[in-house]
């Protein structure tokens, strides 16, 4: 059984589809902008009931993602901050 939230498997699948797409350089820089332009893009939708919850949710999936490409180990800073449970 897979320990990660429906959301953010949402949230990886489509950031993995735009990395197959675009085909960027720079992996995690490219993961950071994509997060950025989701939440700007939540933060305009005042209608988005569960924004905290998906900001949460894109934050420490960005912690994830950076951890699993061994970039930083950023899991203890990320949960330090109440990013992750």
């Amino acid at each position: 059984t897979s320990t990660v939230k429906p959301r953010l498997l949402y949230l990886l699948e489509g950031l993995t589809r735009e990395i197959l797409r675009d085909q960027p350089e720079d992996i995690p820089k490219y993961a950071a902008q994509y997060f950025e332009t989701l939440l700007k893009k939540r933060e305009g939708n005042y209608n988005f009931l569960s924004f905290n919850e998906m900001k949460w949710e894109i934050s420490c999936l960005k912690c994830q993602v950076l951890t699993l490409l061994n970039i930083v180990n950023l899991s203890t800073y990320c949960c330090d901050f109440g990013l992750c449970e």
